[in-house]
């Protein structure tokens, strides 16, 4: 019993003397003797000389610590804006002395060479650059004071750039310019759909004027056909052609009077040498058919190859029946 009321004795003494000490997991104790730097004492039970031959100096914490900072800067295109900084610090564990001895105020110092390479790298970036780099920002800072911390005895485990905040004149201006982008854009999209359409609407019209043209063709090759049969079955030796042509024109006459009127216009124009009318009104179409017309030649072109076609199969006609010189159209001898 005085044995073991002995060694509690002793046990208090020693604590109370600090001859023996626990140091706490992550944590590591600077000791001194008489000022001067002997050890350091890890976790669990440790002990030492009494004070003041021996001292715990102070206990140093190896748990990660996180420092967050709100740094203003310049862009490269004069633009202000404020960057959230987080900076995670721990120390090296051996290197415990020098993360104690060699800077007076370790965290706030080693901050302070982090901030100056992020203001001075924003610097050279512009305000598109600092949303889309903050990842290169952060390498870095990391590539350029990994070294030199460690020489302190700590290590940058990480840095990390938060999202920027533009001044809000910046930020308005910045959507200004993006929302003026997209104006153009869409103003882009809009043109090449119009363009679009005028192409499809022109390639549709030249199909149509195409069509037209053959349609034609064949109405003329039609028409040719049924005269010359019409011809071949009422000509005997006591009819002249020349008046069997008279009668047929007179009839396509009356037909094309009777059409006319039953059009929504109550105007009927003739003339006394439509031949000749037709030949002075050719030249004004034709100019007026080509300036309505100069996105579309190839379609103009074919419908003048179109009627060529037509012409001469007029030609071929005239040529087949053998019209006599004094053959005129019942309108032609009208006169009003």
């Amino acid at each position: 019993m005085e044995l073991l009321i002995a060694v509690v004795v002793l046990v208090i003494i020693a604590f109370s003397s600090g001859v023996v000490f626990v140091v706490r997991q992550q944590s590591v104790a600077i000791i001194e003797r008489f000022g001067k730097f002997v050890g350091a004492a890890q976790p669990g039970l440790n002990f030492k000389l009494p004070a003041p031959i021996s001292t715990i100096a102070t206990m140093v914490n190896l748990r990660i610590s996180q420092s967050v900072h709100e740094l203003g800067i310049k862009t490269k295109d004069n633009a202000f804006v404020k960057i959230p900084v987080k900076v995670q610090l721990r120390v090296l564990p051996d290197k415990v002395a020098d993360s104690y001895y060699k800077l007076n105020n370790p965290e706030v110092q080693i901050n302070s060479f982090i901030l100056n390479l992020i203001r001075s790298k924003g610097a050279s970036l512009d305000l598109e650059e600092i949303f889309t780099k903050r990842s290169d920002l952060a390498d870095f800072v990391m590539k350029e004071l990994v070294e030199k911390v460690a020489a302190y005895g700590f290590e940058i485990v990480d840095v990390l750039v938060d999202e920027p905040e533009p001044a809000k004149e910046v930020q308005d201006a910045y959507n200004s310019v993006i929302a003026s982008k997209r104006g153009l854009e869409a103003a882009r999209n809009n043109a090449e759909s119009k363009k679009a359409l005028l192409i499809g609407e022109a390639e549709a019209e030249a199909k149509s004027l195409e069509l037209k043209a053959e349609s034609y063709a064949i109405q003329r090759k039609v028409i040719t056909r049924g005269i010359s049969e019409a011809l071949e079955e009422i000509q005997d030796d006591t009819l002249d052609s020349k008046y069997i042509l008279e009668f047929l024109a007179s009839l396509d006459y009356r037909d094309t009077i009777r059409d006319a009127s039953k059009s929504d216009s109550n105007t009927l124009v003739f003339s006394n040498d439509p031949r000749a009318e037709l030949q002075k009104l050719t030249p004004l179409l034709t100019k007026a058919t080509q300036n309505n017309k100069q996105d579309s030649k190839s379609e103009v072109e074919t419908v003048k190859e179109k009627k060529e076609e037509v012409q001469e199969e007029i030609v071929s006609f005239d040529d087949d029946l053998q019209i006599p010189q004094d053959f005129s159209l019942p309108w032609e001898k009208t006169n009003f």
